[in-house]
């Protein structure tokens, strides 16, 4: 295997930033040549990497965490940097869309030959149309390079592959789902932060882990709980949202408007084992969103042998079967939700966790997922 190099955008705490550490790591562990680029001064994970210093180069570039007008102001520096670092014995695996056009510039500008692979991590355009002037010119420009320049494209779910390829022309693609290192939880911790929020564990806990983002669809489900509880007068319930994120602020309105502070708490940001250690002490996980690539926590929840209810949105559905290994509502439905929420909690109803944990170890290891992707790389290089 040739050299291989990660671009990412930043090192936050979303879930491509956390497949990307899985992946860096376990590649140094088995002993791949890997690298890692950081474009941006974003790096609150930087302690989940295991490579040596020498082995990661942070950028620092403040406007290169995500496409914008202002990130053509650094983009010179960046492609610099990725031609220097790369050669024509480099496969270049570029993470999230700011990555792949500061990758395809780079071949363009110093023609080099190392070898380009896109991999693509979200409903993209779902959550980002072309609905200005900027963002137009901006996708020709990005879809001539890739006709051009690509040599790759990696998929984290049907779904994606499905959407990217209404934008951009598929080369050598490739669906590999997203995959967590198996690991043994304790409920100590969420167990004692708990009491921060409620003075006892609820009768039934329900967890939505994941950054609080518009895509997330908190709002839809605090509005959704609100006409649950109103209906059935439920005191014994508690929800936790896992995780700060942009609407933070937005979200606890909602909920102080709903009347629902007994009921809904929001964290901020937690460490991994935190967020995974309330996910075992739950009674439900609770996936709503409106639009997503995959779903990590979906895997985390099977993993752990809790069961999941989530929207039917994106990759999730590829990931639970309704009924099977979890519980499906069409999204931004509330009477689907409602049915099944209710279906659950009234009913007790917990899905057998060697089954959960079964599928787990079936589909989602990280050692599958990385014989998966080095099985792609180099059959791609012959």
């Amino acid at each position: 295997m040739n050299d291989i190099v990660f671009v990412i955008p930043s090192l936050s705490a979303g879930g491509a930033e956390h497949q990307v550490c899985n992946q860096v790591n376990y590649l140094y562990k088995n002993n791949y040549p890997v690298k890692l680029i950081v474009l941006s001064d974003k790096i609150d994970i930087i302690n989940l990497i295991n490579l040596p210093e020498e082995n990661i180069t942070i950028l620092g570039l403040k406007h290169l965490r995500k496409t914008s007008k202002l990130s053509f102001l650094q983009i010179n520096t960046a492609i610099k940097v990725i031609n220097n670092q790369c050669n024509v014995n480099t496969v270049l695996i570029s993470v999230l869309p700011i990555s792949h056009f500061i990758s395809r510039l780079s071949k363009f500008w110093f023609n080099s030959k190392y070898r380009l692979v896109c991999y693509h991590r979200s409903i993209q355009y779902e959550n980002s149309p072309n609905n200005t002037l900027f963002k137009l010119l901006y996708y020709r420009v990005n879809k001539s390079l890739s006709k051009r320049y690509d040599d790759e494209h990696l998929f984290i779910s049907d779904a994606v592959e499905k959407h990217i390829s209404k934008y951009f022309e598929v080369k050598n693609g490739h669906v590999i789902f997203n995959a967590i290192p198996e690991k043994e939880i304790s409920l100590d911790k969420s167990q004692k932060d708990l009491l921060q929020f409620f003075p006892k564990k609820p009768t039934f806990l329900v967890v939505i882990p994941g950054r609080l983002h518009k895509t997330k669809g908190h709002s839809f489900f605090i509005k959704g709980l609100h006409e649950y509880i109103k209906k059935y007068n439920v005191e014994e319930l508690g929800v936790i949202f896992l995780g700060g994120g942009p609407i933070k602020d937005k979200l606890k309105k909602l909920i102080h408007d709903k009347g629902l502070e007994k009921h809904i708490v929001l964290t901020d940001y937690i460490e991994n084992d935190l967020l995974l250690s309330y996910v075992l002490l739950s009674d439900l996980v609770v996936i709503p969103s409106i639009s997503e690539g995959f779903g990590n926590v979906a895997i985390e929840a099977l993993m752990l042998g809790k069961t999941a209810l989530v929207s039917d949105s994106g990759g999730l559905k590829e990931i639970i079967t309704d009924k099977k290994n979890g519980f499906i509502f069409k999204k931004l439905n509330a009477e689907a939700l409602l049915y099944k929420f209710s279906m659950i909690h009234q009913g007790s109803i917990k899905l057998p966790e060697d089954i959960l944990k079964k599928d787990f170890k079936n589909r989602f290891t990280l050692e599958s997922q990385i014989e998966k992707l080095i099985k792609a790389l180099e059959t791609t290089q012959l």
